[in-house]
């Protein structure tokens, strides 16, 4: 059982109050109790009780003002009842206890035989009776929130020595934890109230002083209330150091915030540029495209024209509009180049090479992020080598060589941790599991892989998301272990769907239909799905994953006809040149649809054509399914004890290594003879 209490809620913006929508169906169906404070001003209750559900139970109380037998009550702690101005104050106060409060402390602390109309003519006439330094103290407070530390209020003062017991005497302030808060919402208002606005800037210029190597947003923000025209250029510094935590929402709140307050457009063009970047990294490609769009229209130099384009090309990568993305990427090395933007053009190489990895340019990629390495390390960044070593990782891969490829992720990985660049080891961490599954790590594939998913959640990350839920349901699924994979599977399509990231979908089809496969048997439902994978490759490119797609087709369904089809055409495009996972597991399932036709010689040259493929670099996930083949072929031309032997020795290295994809025909091999 829980009580969760959030105060003052008319003070939540409209990002906070829908954080609340998921805690309502909590609270519907569990121990939850949800207790919500708010002034009838600004109230955001009426906003809660719409997006609540039909079963969430609202119950509101209106507190009403004091009677005023409670009113007396509460006074008789300052007061004898009989002191005739205590009457005063109940009346005046008409029930409301922060005003009387307020009232009776005026009365105590300065004798005053009036009544003030209000809290804040309270609040000022209490603050006029302080010493000077004090008052000055007070309002210079005032302009860092309801809560401060001591510190920067003496530095707002210049006064080390100052010490605030006249304002804890008082009651303005009360100590909490290791620093101090107003004693009410209302005081710290009214306290700021009373500064007249150039006394108001002038403090805020100092307290932006203070936070200008501490924190960020703060800097920008009473920048912005001192009027200075710094302020656009400080938020898009907190943006840049929000991103870095992870925290993009926030980041994406204050480059609003600085394009709002921009008067140079050179600022409104920058902040757009790294709003499109925002928008990118939290799986909104069609927002961050726009974006773009807008920074485009604001450039007023080709450099600046240069870098959107990057950016453009960045977002259309991820909803695979790749012709588009080639295009403006052309456009930016033409310019990156004239003007030896060495940064630029790493960047460009890199994007291309990202680009050529899905359309199956193998020799393509593996030169554009050679030539991404080149330029990151002549301007000596960190983060475009890292970048560049991930692209090398997958232009390795591409060619299937897993062996180098991890190599180049861990590396990659290396750098990032070195130098803390951890949106880019997210978007790469899910590659060390895919590849440490060709070198039969099959235990440490699945750690990785859950790994790599917390990371991605935790950082907010969905395309990384996407394809660590990918490599883990891959890796679940050659450990057997279906009802796990189905739920990444879910969990990935939902992902799929909502950042258009159509070439991922056929991947998850693929587990999806083998499952379905390995429990039911053949069915129309998964040579549909195969059959809807294929009309997306042919629209995302048939080179990034159209034989896999092929040869999953011909394995599940139990027309002869198509079957041989589909093998004939993912052979094609496997000699016209593709990304490297293609062959692996185009070959495997070839195998397999042999052995279900007793094609004996069939079985042995996909093995010799996956022993040909991985001759350069062997790797033992190849290597097993090679004998693997080899041997259900020999048992099958000619059943003896040896052959037997040999099918039930690699049945025990699978159930070892947990390797179990394609195993089961084993023991139907046997059981067969």
């Amino acid at each position: 059982p829980l009580t969760v209490v959030v105060e003052d809620m008319h003070w939540a913006d409209q990002e906070t109050l829908e954080y609340f929508s998921p805690l309502y169906g909590t609270a519907s169906n569990n121990p939850l109790i949800l207790v919500l404070t708010s002034r009838f001003e600004g109230d955001p209750l009426e906003q809660i009780r719409r997006n609540a559900s039909r079963n969430v139970k609202l119950t509101t109380i209106d507190l009403g003002p004091l009677q005023e037998e409670e009113s007396l009550e509460f006074a008789n702690e300052f007061f004898d009842l009989n002191n005739s101005f205590v009457q005063d104050c109940v009346n005046r106060s008409e029930g409301n206890p922060l005003f009387l409060e307020q009232l009776l402390l005026n009365t105590k602390n300065n004798r005053t035989k009036d009544v003030p109309g209000s809290v804040q003519s309270i609040v000022l006439a209490r603050i006029d009776h302080l010493l000077s330094y004090d008052k000055q103290a007070l309002q210079a407070s005032s302009i860092l929130g309801q809560r401060f530390s001591l510190d920067v209020l003496r530095f707002l003062i210049n006064n080390t020595e100052y010490e605030p017991e006249e304002l804890i005497d008082h009651y303005l302030i009360r100590p909490m934890e290791d620093e101090y808060i107003f004693a009410h919402a209302l005081v710290w208002e009214s306290v700021y109230s009373s500064l007249l606005l150039g006394r108001r800037r002038e403090l805020h210029e100092k307290a932006a002083e203070w936070f200008s190597d501490k924190d960020p947003l703060l800097y920008a923000e009473h920048l912005e209330r001192a009027d200075n025209p710094a302020a656009a250029k400080a938020y898009l510094e907190a943006a840049r150091s929000q991103m870095q935590l992870f925290h993009f929402e926030p980041a994406i709140h204050s480059i609003d915030r600085g394009i709002s307050i921009a008067l140079e457009k050179e600022d409104i063009y920058n902040l757009q540029i790294l709003k499109g970047e925002c928008l990118r990294e939290i799986g909104k490609p069609a927002e961050s495209i726009l974006e773009y769009r807008k920074a485009l229209k604001a450039s007023h130099s080709e450099i600046e024209k240069c870098r959107a384009w990057i950016g453009l090309a960045a977002g259309m990568r991820v909803t695979d509009n790749f012709d588009e993305a080639l295009s403006l990427l052309d456009n930016a090395e033409a310019v990156a180049t004239s003007s030896n933007l060495e940064y630029e053009l790493s960047q460009i190489h890199y994007y291309r090479g990202n680009l050529y990895f899905p359309l199956g340019k193998i020799e393509g990629c593996l030169e554009q992020h050679g030539l991404a390495l080149e330029s990151a390390q002549k301007v000596d960044s960190p983060e475009c080598e890292a970048r560049a070593l991930s692209g090398l990782g997958d232009a390795y891969y591409s060619q299937g060589k897993m062996i180098t490829s991890l190599d180049h992720f861990r590396r990659c990985i290396d750098l990032c941790r070195t130098h803390g660049f951890g949106r880019i080891e997210v978007e790469n961490r899910s590659m060390i599991s895919w590849t440490r599954l060709y070198l039969n790590e099959v235990q440490e594939s699945i750690n990785d892989g859950l790994e790599a998913i917390k990371a991605s959640v935790q950082a907010g990350q969905q395309r990384p998301q996407i394809t660590s839920r990918l490599t883990t349901v891959r890796t679940l699924y050659a450990m057997g272990s279906f009802d796990e994979a189905e739920k990444h599977i879910d969990e990935g399509i939902k992902l799929v769907d909502s950042l258009g990231a159509n070439r991922f979908r056929p991947f998850y089809n693929i587990f999806l239909a083998r499952i379905k496969f390995d429990r039911l048997g053949f069915s129309q439902e998964t040579v549909d799905l195969m059959k809807n994978s294929l009309d997306i490759c042919k629209s995302t490119g048939l080179g990034f994953i159209g034989p896999w797609v092929l040869s999953t087709m011909a394995l599940v369904t139990e027309n002869g006809k198509l079957s041989v089809e589909a093998l004939e055409e993912g052979e094609k495009i496997l000699k016209s040149g593709c990304v490297g996972h293609n062959y692996f597991d185009f070959y495997r399932d070839a195998m397999e649809v042999a052995w279900r036709n007793s094609n004996w010689s069939e079985i042995e040259r996909y093995a010799e054509a996956l022993e040909d493929f991985t001759s350069s670099e062997p790797l033992p996930w190849a290597d097993h399914y090679i004998i693997w083949g080899r041997a259900l072929a020999a048992h099958g031309k000619n059943p003896t004890d040896d052959t037997a032997e040999s099918l039930r020795k690699i049945k025990e290295k699978s159930d070892a290594i947990n390797l179990v994809t394609g195993m089961p025909i084993l023991d139907l091999a046997l059981s067969d003879n």
